[in-house]
């Protein structure tokens, strides 16, 4: 089994509108007797299939234009079945129907089922469509927002708005605070979902105002419609679907990387300017606690964390196996970094290991020893002064893919980024072969470890 995408806090309850619009759908009864499948992001469809179970359907496969990508995936402990749209095309019938759920490409998709002879309301479904008379909604609706923030922090208000992955918002806040000095903010407010408040809350900016998804998309349609917003607001616009620019010119741009898109593209800060590392708790007792109570040693522990949502590729869980096993063989302890309520511990000697972000470092340093996927957490954790690798997907570069998020070494290398020098950076490849898994695992343990496996 390949590990793939699994939810995350950040992902879940993002689609409330989807909700309402999908519950709609199924009282209309123009899904009934229906092979339901359907295209968008994969979290999305795992979350509309949620509520069609609810009420006696399910999603059959979903369609995909990459034909790469099809196969199995799991998602929120499901396992969906991907296929091609020359597949899907082979099975359809009478019976069926697609929904459709891309906030970002919903045109593109809709336009394509139509042209293979779906017609849109009758076998075509579209949720979260932004239709035109939306896009004035949320104008209308930022402005609403931005007017109540003036009337509870006064004229003067500088909104910042956070959106999206850990990452994101972490390298956000690396040059937030020198980019407030450098324009003289005084009067910031600090807006943001769940998910953004773990980092807001780790870098301690205050006040901080939870908003949900779609007053976040207002304020994003005012940020575009009003000449006043533009210069009262700051909002990590780099990889949102509503500013409509090549992001593939600056992601694929190799004088460039990761970390320079915040650095110049979002703030504009010069050359050189340094990121401004947040503060961890370091609370000694709590840690000997942790540890204790899992039986982990202090100093001779390896957290692995084999989860990482922005990736597509995962290394099989043979492999983490395999690499645990070579870490016990050395005296080391395992533990598993999980959300316990949505990803699971497959590795039988481990122990499964929670801890909040405002304590991550501590605990690495605690341990000793972290191996996990290129995600926004171990951007979080780069700092740590303990022995720590990553694990990323080789790309073909030579193929650009206009909604690709970038996670491979030559964009994200930490030492590139100048945030850490002593990361060790793997490279794996999409195989099947079991020897090509046991000879990267054996590889990280002769590279992280002087002895002999």
């Amino acid at each position: 089994m390949v590990l793939s995408t699994t939810f995350r806090s950040n992902e879940i309850g993002k689609t409330g509108q989807m909700e309402e619009e999908l519950t709609g759908l199924i009282k209309s009864g123009r899904l009934d007797g229906k092979e339901i499948f359907a295209m968008g992001n994969l979290i999305f469809v795992a979350e509309m299939d949620v509520i069609l179970k609810k009420n006696n359907k399910i999603v059959e496969a979903i369609v995909d234009n990459d034909p790469t990508k099809a196969g199995k995936k799991e998602c929120g402990g499901e396992a969906y079945s991907i296929i091609t749209v020359g597949d899907f095309v082979k099975r359809k019938n009478e019976k069926t129907a697609i929904i459709i759920f891309s906030i970002r490409f919903w045109r593109e998709m809709a336009d394509q089922m139509m042209s293979l002879g779906f017609v849109e309301n009758v076998d075509l479904f579209v949720l979260e469509a932004l239709t035109l008379e939306k896009k004035i909604g949320y104008v209308k609706r930022g402005a609403e927002l931005y007017s109540r923030l003036c009337d509870k922090y006064g004229e003067t208000i500088f909104p910042v708005i956070f959106y999206g992955p850990i990452g994101d918002n972490y390298f956000f806040s690396l040059f937030l605070k020198e980019y407030l000095k450098k324009n003289n903010i005084l009067s910031a407010v600090f807006l943001g979902d769940k998910t953004a408040e773990k980092i807001i809350n780790l870098f301690s900016f205050s006040p901080y105002e939870e908003i949900n998804r779609d007053e976040l998309l207002a304020m994003e349609f005012f940020y575009m419609f009003s000449d006043k917003a533009e210069s009262r607001l700051k909002i990590l616009q780099v990889w949102e679907f509503c500013f409509h620019f090549n992001r593939s010119r600056i992601r694929f741009d190799r004088r460039f990387s990761f970390i320079d898109t915040y650095r110049h593209y979002i703030f504009g800060l010069e050359k050189g300017t340094r990121p401004c590392q947040p503060c961890f708790d370091a609370n000694e007792e709590r840690l000997s606690d942790l540890f204790l109570g899992l039986a982990l040693q202090k100093g001779k522990t390896v957290i692995l964390a084999p989860y990482a949502y922005s990736i597509d590729i995962h290394p099989k869980t043979d492999f983490w196996i395999e690499l645990a096993k070579g870490l016990e063989q050395k005296g080391y302890s395992i533990a598993v970094n999980i959300d316990p309520e949505r990803e699971e511990n497959f590795i039988p000697s481990a122990k499964a290991i929670s801890f909040g972000l405002n304590e991550s470092v501590p605990v690495l340093e605690y341990a000793g020893v972290f191996i996990g996927m290129r995600s926004g957490f171990c951007d979080v954790i780069s700092s740590a002064h303990c022995k720590k690798a990553a694990l990323y997907p080789k790309v073909d570069l030579s193929v650009i893919d206009y909604d690709r998020h970038r996670n491979d070494m030559e964009f994200s290398s930490f030492s590139r980024m100048e945030l850490s020098e002593d990361f060790y950076e793997f490279e794996f490849e999409n195989r099947d072969e079991t020897t090509y898994w046991t000879e990267l695992a054996s590889s990280i343990l002769n590279s992280m470890f002087s002895e002999k496996v």
